[in-house]
């Protein structure tokens, strides 16, 4: 039986190889029992439910809902369209981070420009194993839908896989001249914060705007979709369709989709390679610190005590953009709860829009970025040892680590006061920015009563087997629940204010509670 010859230094060589890595980081052992299970499992319950699925294919083919559904109409073509864009998206942030990491945070671009290896089949290579890295998950969920049809015998479910692997090939080049680029204007080390901050960015503009009900309502929504103009898309037998008709494995738009994936794939991995060699040349010069230029500092200037520890948080918060614009981020997921409570009947003076929002967000939105950033600050440390053999005392040092944390939330806090000054000055906007000090207060207090060491890397990067606190992090979720419970019941007279003040005492007895329990935790050890 022939054998394939994996020459060294071929393509097929160098794809072996980093696919080999890939396989490694991902744990092949659990990835290949994952799969199978899922097969057998799924295939299990379609043996089983087979007169059902039988039903399914007559229903996908001969009714009138199944024709609107899997035919070229309107319907298909917009949902395909829209399913499409999401998973381009999806895809296209896991790109723009895999390349990064494979193309130049390995540690071997010396090796590679000293080999004799052509910059494009190496570039290929690696790219080949960015798109191949990137597919197991959305295999797993191909696998749940596909194999069901593939037993009643629906076989246009077959077009899932050229429509993944089209989709997939476009992001991973349209990724890596996206980071190609970033890394040739910014440098890598700059280009790798840009980098996460665009694919969390991609990854969070899909959330929200799958979360639009919850913006606008549902009401509005329904409104704003029957007034677009739906009746005249471009033809269905236009070539702009032809990706989404790959979903029914037609003919000529599936092969010309997967040629035009290909053809740019293969154009950006071997016409960018002198790009690539460019950022891998700038990437050795600035990891080599012989080789930097010295930088022009200007006359040494020393603070004390307190005050250099607080310099000294936010010097490194400013030195790490991604971990502080990954924090920032995380705050947006809070806004589609915020706005489905704006939606809620509060009676009362304060019932307005603005005076809801403003006490939402100081409750929710400062109380979550308090325990991101004293996460950061308080807790976070890569030098614990001279924090010990500082003549400070320990209690001190972590009271300013967390003060580091709370002067930002604070400052927006009197911005947002200053505002509930002007637009909405009555008593529910200053009921909800009271409860929103008290949320960040009570979360810092929490972050500092439970201590919790762990080094910065560790949250840019979370190691295997992470220590987590899993009682402050539910402390801080119940509190803020608890709050703002009080803030929605309080207004409301007889057995509201009764909830709401219950929800108050709540709220300020979880913080004491998490107290206690550190206290305890404390006397056990020593």
């Amino acid at each position: 039986m022939p054998r394939l010859n994996l020459a060294p230094g071929t393509l097929v060589w160098l794809l072996a190889q980093q696919l080999r890595v890939s396989w490694r980081s991902l744990g092949s052992r659990w990835v290949l029992w994952t799969l199978a299970g899922l097969v057998a499992f799924d295939l299990i319950l379609s043996l089983l439910n087979f007169s059902g699925l039988q039903g399914l294919r007559r229903t996908l083919t001969s009714s009138e809902a199944g024709a609107q559904l899997t035919s070229v109409s309107g319907a298909f073509l917009m949902g395909g369209g829209l399913l499409s864009a999401f998973l381009f998206t999806i895809l296209l942030a896991t790109a723009i981070s895999g390349t990064l990491e494979t193309l130049f945070e390995r540690g071997d671009l010396d090796l590679l420009l000293g080999s004799p290896l052509s910059p494009g089949r190496v570039l290929a290579s690696r790219l080949l194993g960015v798109l191949i890295g990137g597919l197991p998950l959305y295999v797993g969920l191909g696998l749940l839908v596909s194999v069901p049809l593939l037993v009643a015998g629906w076989w246009p479910v077959l077009g899932f896989w050229p429509w993944l692997l089209s989709l997939a090939a476009l992001a991973t080049a349209l990724g890596a001249a996206l980071t190609l680029g970033l890394v040739k204007v910014l440098g890598v080390r700059r280009a790798r914060t840009a980098a996460g901050i665009l694919g969390a960015l991609l990854g969070a503009s899909f959330f929200l705007l799958s979360q639009a009900s919850n913006f606008i309502g549902n009401n509005s929504l329904t409104r704003w979709i029957s007034s677009v103009d739906f009746q005249h898309p471009p033809h269905p037998d236009s070539p702009l369709w032809w990706p989404v008709r790959t979903l029914r494995l037609d003919g000529l738009p599936t092969l010309a989709t997967l040629a035009v994936s290909a053809g740019v794939f293969v154009l950006v991995s071997f016409g960018l390679a002198k790009l690539y060699t460019q950022g891998a040349q700038t990437a050795l010069i600035q990891g080599n610190p012989r080789t930097r230029a010295p930088a022009h500092a200007g006359p040494l200037r020393f603070a004390s005590g307190g005050r250099a520890i607080v310099l000294k948080e936010w010097r490194l918060l400013g030195r790490n953009p991604l971990l502080l614009s990954r924090t920032l981020l995380s705050v947006l997921y809070l806004m589609p709860l915020g706005f489905g409570l704006l939606r809620v009947p509060v009676s009362g003076a304060g019932d307005a829009l603005s005076a809801r929002l403003l006490g939402f967000v100081a409750i929710l939105a400062l109380g979550s970025l308090t325990s991101s950033l004293a996460q950061i600050t308080a807790n976070a440390e890569d030098a614990p040892d001279l924090l010990l053999s500082s003549p400070t005392p320990l209690n001190r040092v972590r009271w300013f680590k967390l003060w580091a944390a709370l002067t930002p939330v604070l400052l927006v806090w009197v911005v947002l006061f200053v505002l509930a000054l002007v637009i909405a000055p009555g008593g529910l906007a200053l009921l909800g920015l009271a409860l929103g000090l008290l949320s960040v207060l009570g979360v810092g207090f929490m972050v500092l009563w439970r201590p919790l060491e762990i080094r910065r890397a560790d949250l840019i990067q979370p190691r295997e087997g992470q220590q987590v606190d899993w009682l402050a992090a539910l402390g801080t979720l119940a509190m803020e629940a608890a709050l703002l419970g009080a803030f929605f019941f309080l207004p409301v007279a007889g057995a509201g204010r009764i909830v709401g003040s219950l929800a108050l005492l709540v709220g300020l007895g979880i913080p004491l509670g998490v107290a206690l329990s550190s206290r305890r935790k404390t006397l056990a050890a020593t």
